[in-house]
């Protein structure tokens, strides 16, 4: 289970919710607001952060689309009442899917996109499995494989579970098609977490990968609370609250996902090409 290998501590909260600060702060035109994308919904932080900045921005949230694979993360949404909100759009698919790149979705891409309106039968069986048993449809507007083919965005967060490095590589071949010049993309920066050496190797090839698909990126130093950092077992070798604190947060876990004292918020510009 999900919940026995993640912790959800107040530190990823604050993180997050800076993350929706910058992937939804892109530039627009004037006629019309800002679309986002998440890929991932998680436990919903990014999202409720989006929704609550909605009305404060200058630049309001046009359409919010949410990519999510998860049969009981989407059942999870559907009970909160995602699938209600204005301008809300859900896809209820893996992003390779949702993109055309998955084998049952080999073509779509090359014609052009699929209607992206339909889940997949196996899809909505997990999906009806997770609801335990309940022989109930998915309400009608989620759509499902091919809905993100052709469609361009002003701010991006990519935050998936049980993927690599690779896989998350893939998702950044497609940037230049999908965030509109101006637009702003992010991702959770879980890259080699518990070396800072290593940590900064890594942000440097993201960089560097980054520039060359047009993209400016730099990272943002965000302090995390002293009960996550650290790389004993459960806090055993600490002292004083901070490591009693450590261990509670991160008690039952088997993998620390953070250990470091600081947070490097990734923010992706993609600029127009210049004329050489």
């Amino acid at each position: 289970m999900r919940a026995h290998t993640e912790v959800l501590c107040d530190s990823k909260s604050d993180v997050l919710t800076a993350e929706a600060g910058a992937a939804g702060a892109g530039a627009p035109a004037e006629d019309r607001g800002m679309d986002i994308l998440n890929i991932g919904f998680g436990m919903g932080i990014f999202d409720t952060a989006v929704e609550e900045k909605r009305t404060e921005a200058a630049n309001t949230v046009r359409r919010h689309w949410i990519c999510e694979a998860h049969p009981g993360v989407l059942q999870k949404m559907i009970a909160d009442g995602w699938h209600k909100k204005e301008n809300v759009v859900i896809v209820f698919a893996r992003w390779q899917d949702a993109l055309g790149l998955g084998a049952e979705n080999e073509g779509k891409e090359k014609d052009g996109g699929g209607d992206g309106d339909v889940v997949s039968p196996a899809a909505v069986a997990a999906a009806k499995a997770a609801a335990k048993g309940k022989d109930e449809e998915l309400p009608p507007g989620i759509l499902g494989a091919g809905a993100l083919v052709g469609k361009q965005f002003d701010g991006i967060f990519f935050d998936t579970y049980g993927e690599y490095f690779a896989d998350m590589q893939v998702f950044h071949a497609k940037l230049p098609s999908l965030l509109r010049v101006g637009g702003r993309y992010s991702f959770f920066n879980g890259l080699c977490p518990d070396n800072i050496f290593f940590h900064g190797v890594i942000c440097q090839i993201v960089q560097i990968e980054m520039a060359a698909l047009g993209l400016q990126t730099e990272f943002i130093p965000v302090g995390v609370d002293s009960t996550v950092v650290g790389s004993d077992e459960e806090g055993s070798g600490g002292k004083g609250d901070g490591a009693k604190g450590q261990a509670q947060v991160w008690k039952g876990v088997k993998r620390k996902y953070w250990q470091l004292e600081t947070y490097y918020l990734p923010v992706c510009v993609r600029f127009p090409k210049r004329k050489d």
